[in-house]
């Protein structure tokens, strides 16, 4: 009788296994490039939305959905996505399979895509200023249109790295940047709830049910706090005998810093703007996100009185948000 050889997916020669081990390699490969693309569309699609589609769409201060209203609601919208999302995936791997658990992922992260897209049409077509042209400086219309060929390209390339390399200077010279790292740090945990730190627990003994219990509740006090912090910025505004100028009039006639600062403040005691702070990441990040629009409305104010420089305003919000 002849010996029959067992069913398997590897071939038991040398150049088999290693065309098997190649073409492992490759898919692997294949699939740290899709995700790093991955990573970097969402990345520029949140910058896109949260940058450029909400501030030009938002209403101005003090109406309905303006640019703080439309802020929070969007924060809110996805913590609670990041909340039902890993208890729904749990509680379908629990009823099934991992496998089937890993094909719900695909198809819902395939239907999310034209359903964004559909959203982010439907509100383009509804928008005028979205549909509006950008503006641009003449020169630099003009040195594009000069300027073709090889030579052109490598000049644009330079123009825009000479840039951001100006924005980066514009951001690290601000006041804002010393705070802005400070929030960062807080943010910088081991215990983010990122796909490595998952596996990580699983690996070690931890049950799927814990690692989605102890997720959610992260989330529920990150949902919380979208709702705390308008109110608060709404309540408290800025103290006249707190902060950096503690007591001492700043209602100058010349002092055009002081003026942008404590405009549209109100007048509440110093020590419940204190209290809040104590709240710890809360208070840190409102305070940081009115400290950024005072300090940059400030840096945009003196460039356009002292010099004819201009700075691209939505690259430098960007720098510091992402910080």
């Amino acid at each position: 009788m002849a010996d029959a050889s067992p069913p398997s997916a590897i071939v038991y020669d040398e150049n088999g296994i290693l065309s098997f081990v190649m073409l492992k390699d490759i898919i692997f490969t294949l699939i740290l490039l899709l995700g790093i693309l991955e990573t970097l569309s969402a990345s520029g699609n949140i910058l896109s939305m949260e940058r450029d589609w909400i501030v030009t769409a938002a209403s101005p201060n003090g109406h309905t959905y303006d640019l703080t209203h439309l802020n929070s609601v969007m924060r809110r919208i996805d913590l609670i996505c990041k909340l039902i999302a890993p208890i729904l995936i749990s509680i379908v791997i629990s009823c099934t399979t991992a496998r089937i658990g890993v094909l719900v992922v695909g198809v819902m992260s395939a239907i999310s895509w034209p359903v964004e897209m559909f959203c982010a049409k439907r509100v383009w077509n509804r928008n005028p200023q979205l549909q509006a042209p950008k503006m641009c400086s003449l020169d630099d219309s003009q040195q594009k249109q000069a300027i073709v060929g090889p030579l052109g390209v490598m000049n644009n390339v330079f123009q825009g790295l000479r840039s951001y390399i100006q924005d980066f200077k514009n951001y690290f010279s601000s006041t804002v940047c010393i705070p802005s790292f400070a929030l960062a740090l807080l943010h910088l945990s081991a215990l983010s709830y990122s796909a490595t730190f998952i596996t990580f627990l699983l690996s070690t003994g931890y049950s799927l049910h814990l690692i989605t219990i102890a997720r959610a509740a992260g989330s529920v006090v990150e949902i919380s706090s979208t709702i705390v912090a308008p109110v608060g910025v709404q309540y408290l505004g800025k103290a006249r005998n707190h902060g950096r100028f503690r007591g001492r009039d700043v209602l100058g006639e010349n002092d055009a810093e002081g003026l942008l600062l404590v405009d549209r403040a109100k007048d509440i005691e110093g020590r419940t703007e204190t209290g809040l702070k104590r709240l710890g990441l809360w208070g840190l990040s409102w305070q940081l996100l009115n400290l950024v629009c005072l300090a940059y409305e400030y840096i945009v104010v003196r460039l356009s009185v002292t010099t004819d420089e201009s700075i691209d305003t939505r690259r430098t919000c960007t720098l510091v948000s992402l910080f």
